[in-house]
């Protein structure tokens, strides 16, 4: 395997815990990297053409050999940090969230103007809605 020591290391420790083939975590372990990277990493294919880079793995195991409870081990710590990450960035979510509703309400408003307003004012107040969306 060509991998960092301590993927190695885990892997290892990981299949031997939880009694099941070292290829099964190295696949989990490929899945969760992969997650973590998705969006952050892209493969240019050829010039001008991009994929991201996804992997696409499945373990054709019958019932009982583990699978979830491999995933599970596998996937935790990135579970972890979405959850810390998911914490750390609810006050500026919901401060993002209500700046949005606040600016809705801003241009309907200015479009219940707009329905209302002679034409010589129209084209100021869409100037204005373009400005208020941004």
């Amino acid at each position: 395997m060509v991998l960092p020591d301590w993927v190695k290391g885990f892997i290892y420790s990981a299949a031997k815990h939880l009694q099941v083939a070292p290829d099964l975590v190295l696949a989990n372990v490929l899945g969760v990297v992969a997650t973590a990277c998705a969006k952050k990493l892209r493969i240019e294919i050829r010039t001008g053409y991009q994929e991201p880079f996804n992997l696409y793995i499945l373990a054709p195991l019958p019932s009982g050999e583990r699978k979830s409870a491999t995933q599970a081990l596998c996937a935790k710590p990135l579970i972890k940090w979405e959850v810390e990450q998911a914490q750390a960035l609810s006050k500026e979510i919901k401060d993002k969230l209500s700046e949005s509703k606040s600016q809705e309400m801003i241009i309907q408003g200015l479009r219940n103007k707009l329905a209302k307003a002679l034409s010589d004012k129209r084209q100021a107040l869409i100037q204005e809605i373009k400005e208020v969306r941004g």
